[in-house]
């Protein structure tokens, strides 16, 4: 699925992606980058830093639901670009309870909540068990 930007661009997506903002952190290349969330989708997010990442480096994700309260949306995945504001990272896979948290995120902040249904309904391999993993076992 593809749709064009306002620079005439295509923009290929396989899910739809939402403005939702929230802190995050992002271990790669042996260090932790403090950010926030600009927007998400189902296979990745973009995040506002003015730290560094260098593309292609494997990264595990912490996104943040709440100020006080200790959910997270947790995933391994792969920084997908780097930019001077921020970068982007592309889910690999998920923690157990990451898909629903996620799915619930993107949801709830999308403008047509049966597209996302249906992109769902219609994705085969959308997280299958062997991609699925427990988090180490580790301190909030």
């Amino acid at each position: 699925m593809s749709k064009a930007t306002s620079n005439g661009a295509t923009d290929a997506r396989e899910f739809t992606r939402v403005g939702f903002r929230t802190r995050a952190e992002v271990t790669a290349g042996g260090r932790t980058i403090h950010g926030e969330v600009s927007d998400i989708s189902m296979n990745g997010m973009r995040m506002h830093t003015l730290e560094p990442a260098r593309p292609g480096d494997a990264c595990d994700v912490r996104i943040f639901l709440g100020e006080t309260d200790p959910l997270t949306i947790r995933a391994v995945g792969r920084i997908a670009r780097a930019e001077s504001d921020g970068f982007a990272v592309r889910f690999e896979a998920l923690y157990c309870d990451a898909f629903g948290h996620l799915k619930q995120v993107v949801l709830l902040n999308s403008e047509d909540a049966g597209k996302v249904e249906r992109e769902l309904e219609s994705h085969i391999g959308l997280a299958p068990a062997e991609r699925l993993v427990s988090p180490p076992d580790s301190a909030p």
